[in-house]
């Protein structure tokens, strides 16, 4: 009975453990395909390790990616899209945000930032979101011709 119940428990355990080291792995494979310059490979690994476990992706982009690189933008447009799919509003809100402060007219940012204001409850400040995102676009369509 003791050796069923240990070999049942360690069933159990080692898929925790082979993922534990998968996410360290292709955490590695990301920082590899950065330095190389790879940045449409790095986007792939870092989108299987979001999927492995988020919480350590996102770890690592806030201790690992240099914010001012061209690649940052795109790897927390994946954390927002796959916070927003994991309906935690207030992490893609955060990651929304974090993509403003690089480009502030970002009329689709601006649009998915109100979103998950709704999201949040906050209406209020979706609605001036949404007010200032449609000037925006006027403004946009004013130039443009």
């Amino acid at each position: 009975m003791r050796t069923l119940t240990i070999f049942l428990i360690s069933l159990f355990l080692l898929p925790l453990v082979l993922n534990a080291q998968s996410v360290d792995e292709m955490l590695q494979k990301v920082s590899a395909a950065i330095e190389a310059g790879q940045n449409g490979q790095a986007v792939s690994y870092f989108r299987q390790t979001i999927a492995l476990n988020i919480d350590r992706t996102e770890m690592y982009y806030w201790t690992n990616v240099d914010k001012n690189s061209e690649i940052s933008s795109k790897l927390a447009t994946e954390l927002a899209l796959a916070y927003k799919k994991n309906r935690n509003y207030d992490k893609a809100y955060l990651f929304y945000k974090e993509l403003l402060q690089k480009a502030p007219n970002n009329v689709d940012c601006l649009e998915a930032c109100a979103e998950m204001q709704v999201c949040r409850g906050q209406e209020k400040d979706a609605l001036r979101t949404k007010k200032y995102c449609n000037l925006r676009r006027i403004i946009w369509r004013l130039i443009s011709f």
